[in-house]
Parts: C-alpha cells; structure tokens; sequence
C-alpha cells in the first residue's frame, strides 16, 4: 500500500495526462457515427426537449448527463455527436483517473497496469464511442472512490467535505442509479474522518443535499411536477420488474 497519504507528485499528474492524451487519440477516429441503442436516441433527443412523458430521456431523467450534451452540443451543433464526444473525452479520462485511483491505494506499478487495462480494455473501449452514459458514469464514480479514499487517508478535511458533496452529487445526476451502489462508500468515507467528525459530516450531507436540489428541481419542473415524475418512475419500475432475476 502507498505510504504517500495519497498526494501526487508532478510525474504522477504528467503519467496521467499521457494516459489520457494516448487514450484520447485512440478513441478519436472510432466515435459512432449513428445511434447504437435506443437509449441514445432518447437522449439526443432530450438535448433538444427534456420531457420524460415523452421518453425524452427514460427515467430517472439523467439530468446532468443530458445537460452535458446540451453544453457540448453549443459548440458542435449535432446532439447525437456532442454525446459521442462526452463518451471520447470521459473514455480518455478514466484510464487517467483510474491510474491516479491505483496508484494512491497500491503505488506507481499497479497504477501504470490500471491505466493501460481500462484505456485497452474491449468494453471500455466501446462506451467510449457511443451515445451512452455508461463511460461518463464511470469516470465520476472513479472520482467520486478516489476523493473517498483521499478523504480517509487526511482525515476529512473541509475541502475533501466539498469534492465529496459535488462528485457524489454529480453521480446522481448522471446516473441515479450509480448513487445507490456508491452510498455505502460516501458513507464509510464520511465515517472515516477524525473527530469530531460530526460538524464534517453533517456539512457533507447538507451540501450534497444542496447540489442534488440544483438538478432535481429543474428536472422535476421539466417534467411536469414531483407527482408526474413519480407516476412516471412507478411505470418505469413496473416495466423493468421481471427483467432482473429475482424479479
């Protein structure tokens, strides 16, 4: 295990930005020229109007990773290929942060061997040129793991308070779904600081509360109130109940 408290040094961010660099100009000539799956359809078309009663996109509405594309698609002027180049640039950062993330738990080695699966491997590969949150989810939860351990290792600091609220918060606002499974580590990572731990904590809490409002509302205003979006989350979950195996 690094004995660094998980600081980096200037070759560890230069190791990175190769990574990414490298990673990048892999991707590049590979983006998806048309929509692989239906779900990025729904939401090149979310970029123009967000509305979940008309399965723009599905729910839970992926608020932040439609809002993204929108940003993006500003400069490129095509939704479907501002998406795809989300996917490139989130393909590209994973092995980057992935390296930063091993390498601060296991050292330099195991993090030079982290980058180079995440920025080869087949299924990283693939999300990163397709219309998908998928990749982009991956590189916040990455982030989101790697501040969780930072925070461990300087005993809570208030600035790991902050990165902490806003990348948990980001998660769920790409991903809802992401946020659940990541919630025990959020809360083990806040568990984790020094005491008296509680004025912390409770910061943390109240301030990811606040960054999750600034999508939620806005999200829940677009598609017609907190009672519509729930309707809608019910249906949702009555049609992808007998998919997974215990039903």
């Amino acid at each position: 295990m690094s004995n660094d408290g998980g600081s980096f040094g200037r070759w560890d961010w230069v190791t990175a930005a190769f990574f990414f660099t490298v990673s990048l100009a892999l991707h590049v000539p590979f983006r998806s020229q048309l929509t692989y799956h239906w779900d990025g359809a729904q939401f090149a078309l979310s970029i123009g109007a967000f509305d979940m009663r008309m399965g723009q996109p599905q729910p839970p509405g992926y608020f932040l990773y439609v809002m993204l594309g929108k940003f993006v698609n500003l400069f490129v002027g095509e939704p479907h290929t501002s998406l795809v180049w989300l996917s490139v640039v989130a393909g590209a950062a994973l092995p980057a942060v992935g390296f930063l993330l091993a390498k601060a738990m296991f050292g330099r080695a195991v993090g030079i061997a982290t980058a180079v699966i995440l920025a080869t491997s087949p299924l990283c590969w693939f999300h990163s040129e397709v219309a998908l949150t998928s990749i982009v989810d991956a590189v916040l939860v990455t982030s989101t793991v790697l501040a969780c351990w930072t925070a461990i290792r300087h005993g809570g600091r208030w600035r790991d308070v902050f990165w902490l609220s806003v990348l948990f918060a980001a998660v769920m606002g790409v991903r809802q779904q992401s946020g659940a499974i990541l919630l025990p580590i959020w809360c083990y990572a806040l568990l984790r600081f020094r005491r008296p731990r509680w004025p912390r904590v409770l910061a943390a809490v109240l301030l990811t509360g606040l960054f999750c409002a600034l999508w939620f509302v806005p999200m829940v205003s677009k598609t017609g109130g907190a009672a519509e979006y729930w309707h809608l989350l019910q249906a949702k979950g009555r049609f992808d109940a007998p998919k997974p195996m215990w039903g």
